[in-house]
Order: structure tokens, then sequence, then C-alpha cells
């Protein structure tokens, strides 16, 4: 196993702490989540760890400030995270799902993760995976790098390979 392999493997294996260390990488501003319609674990999540900032692979955080849902998608409300691959990325209160907004109202929602809990936990383990495959440029090994990084994905949130369409599975796949 190369350093690289080995280096996202502990990134997948590491307990959160480490990966979103507050001496770290750039974290977006949380807001006051507190008052999010949400369950207490996603809105913990998001107050502790935030959401790092990725710009070279298009993760730009920027969580809303107010208590009510800030995003309208043909009338159905979402909280706002900020942006990933040209999406907005929103939150379904209550239910707290995470899904990925494109700009142009014909395409359909993209789920990205069933909890806030899941999003803020694989994004800080993409954002380690992201800099080892970015290390690796056109290296085949960046496949088996990805594959572990998908593999993650979907056994810690199964719907991630169950949604059509689902961010992260396009997201490698499109690589």
């Amino acid at each position: 196993m190369s350093d690289h392999h080995e280096a996202v493997a502990q990134a997948l294996s590491q307990p959160i702490d480490l990966l979103a260390a507050a001496d770290g990488p750039a974290v977006a501003e949380t807001g006051d989540v507190s008052a999010w319609q949400l369950p207490a674990q996603d809105k913990t999540a998001l107050a502790h760890w935030g959401v790092p900032l990725l710009e070279e692979c298009r993760l730009v955080p920027h969580i809303q400030q107010g208590a009510m849902p800030e995003l309208d998608v043909r009338g159905q409300k979402f909280y706002a995270l900020g942006l990933f691959a040209n999406h907005e990325i929103g939150v379904l209160p209550s239910a707290g799902e995470v899904w990925a907004i494109p700009a142009d109202p014909a395409l359909p929602k993209v789920f990205i993760n069933s909890s806030v809990t899941l999003f803020v936990e694989t994004t800080w383990r993409w954002y380690w995976t992201w800099k080892e495959l970015d290390a690796l440029r056109a290296d085949i090994e960046q496949y088996d790098v990805l594959d572990a990084f998908l593999a993650f994905a979907t056994t810690r949130d199964p719907r991630v390979g169950a949604a059509e369409p689902s961010l992260w599975p396009g997201l490698i796949q499109s690589w």
C-alpha cells in the first residue's frame, strides 16, 4: 500500500475530532444552528466541526445565519450550507437530509447525505482524501483512493449508493 493510499485509509478511519482539528484547515462559520429544526446530533455536529473549505474542489461552505430555512426550491424550503460542485447545498428541516440544488431549475435536486451529521463527517473525510488525490495528479493509484472513499461513503450512509441521482457516486464516477 502506498503512502497516499495509507493516508486515505487513515483519514477514513480516524475519529472526526482528529480530522476537523481547530488549528487545521479553514472551516466555515456555523451561524446559530441551535434554532434550526433538526435532530440534536445534526446541530451539534455542524456547530462543533463545521464544514471544511475546499475551494479547489468547489466545496465552499456558507452556513446561513437565520433560524428559518432560506433556500426555496420550487416551494420546498431548505437551510443553506453553501456550494458544492456548482450546486447549492440545502438541508431539509426536521428530516436533516442534505441535498444539492442545481442552478438550473429544470434539473432535479441531487441527494448528498441522509443527515447533516453524515454530511459533516463525509466532507471532512473528502477534504483529506482530496489532499491525497491532488498529490497523485494523473497517477493510476488515484482510482484506488477514489474507490476507498466511495466505499466508505456508501458503507457509512447506505442511501448514498442507493439514491439516484447521488452526489458522492456522481462526483467519483466523473473522475
